[in-house]
């Protein structure tokens, strides 16, 4: 019978000490970001290259919003394409000298497109720590 106390005692303060944590899933350093189309056009086939990962974030609708995915590593701006009524759209960093990659966490990319006439779209992106 002790042992049984023993280890519903042991059970309850594993569970205790488990709530507590901000989220039982998320390992310690995992950068998760997801991207909002904050623009008035559909955005297909968008990729994100990170400082090491690459991610298929998949085609955006206007105003939508994707899935967090996981990285290893980011900082407030990465290498984003997508495609925008037959053009590709770049944002294209130069290099990342002076950033400090970003803090375990939640984000978001909040990407809009700027209408460049005949010579294509331009992307803009805003960091949103969530």
């Amino acid at each position: 019978m002790k042992a049984t106390k023993r280890f519903g005692l042991f059970i309850t303060i594993l569970f205790l000490a488990a709530s507590g944590c901000e989220s039982l899933f998320q390992k310690d350093g995992d950068v998760n970001i997801r991207i909002q189309n904050a623009s008035s056009f559909n955005m297909d086939s968008l990729f994100v290259i990170f400082a090491d990962d690459e991610v298929l974030y998949g085609d955006i609708g206007s105003g939508e919003t994707t899935s967090y995915k996981t990285v290893s590593r980011s900082y407030r701006y990465a290498y984003i394409e997508t495609k925008v009524d037959n053009h590709t759209a770049v944002l294209q960093p130069i290099d990342f000298v002076g950033e400090s990659t970003l803090k375990t966490g939640n984000y978001t990319y909040l990407l809009d497109l700027i209408n460049s006439g005949d010579t294509g779209y331009s992307l803009t992106l805003a960091l949103r720590k969530d």
